[in-house]
C-alpha cells in the first residue's frame, strides 16, 4: 500500500513562526515610534497597526516609521500619527515601485519588438534601415548607435 503526502491548508509551524517574528519586529519599532514621539499607546492600538504594516516590506516600513519618529510635532499635532500618515508613503513606495516594473516591462517589450522587426526586415530585404543607415546583419545593426545595443535575440 503506498504512502502519500497531503499538504495540509493553511500556515505551517515555520510560517506561523515567521509571521510572529515579523509581528513581534514591528511591535518593537512601533514602541520606538511611541518613545521617540512621546505617544501613550495601548497593547492592544499597536497590535493593530503591527498587523496594517505587516503587508509592506521590512524596509520600507522601518524607513518609514523612522522618518515620522525623527520628525518633529506640529503645534497641536498629536503624538501618535494616524495609520494612514504611516501607510500613505508606504502605498506610494509600492505604486512606484508597480510603475518602474511596468515601465521596465514595456522597455523589454519594445527591445524585443525592435530586434523582430530588424531580423524579418533584413530577411526578407537584406537590409534594415535605422535612422538613415542601412545595415545588412543583425551584429553589424548591434554596434550601432540604436539605443539597443547589446539586446539582440539568440
Amino acid at each position: 500500500m503506498g504512502m502519500s503526502i497531503v499538504a495540509r491548508p493553511g500556515q505551517t509551524a515555520i510560517s506561523k513562526t515567521l509571521v510572529l517574528q515579523r509581528l513581534e519586529s514591528l511591535l518593537r519599532w512601533l514602541a520606538v515610534l511611541a518613545e521617540a514621539r512621546g505617544a501613550d499607546v495601548s497593547a492592544e492600538g499597536m497590535e493593530m497597526y503591527a498587523k496594517a504594516l505587516s503587508v509592506y516590506p521590512d524596509e520600507d516600513t522601518r524607513a518609514v516609521l523612522d522618518r515620522c519618529a525623527r520628525s518633529e510635532r506640529a503645534e497641536g499635532e498629536k503624538a501618535w500619527p494616524a495609520l494612514a500618515t504611516l501607510t500613505g508613503p508606504l502605498d506610494r513606495m509600492q505604486e512606484r515601485r508597480r510603475e518602474q516594473a511596468k515601465q521596465q516591462r514595456e522597455r523589454q517589450e519594445h527591445v524585443e519588438l525592435f530586434w523582430k522587426i530588424a531580423a524579418e526586415r533584413l530577411e526578407m530585404h537584406g537590409a534594415f534601415n535605422f535612422n538613415g543607415v542601412a545595415y545588412s546583419s543583425l551584429d553589424e545593426l548591434n554596434q550601432a548607435p540604436t539605443g539597443y545595443k547589446g539586446t539582440k535575440p539568440r
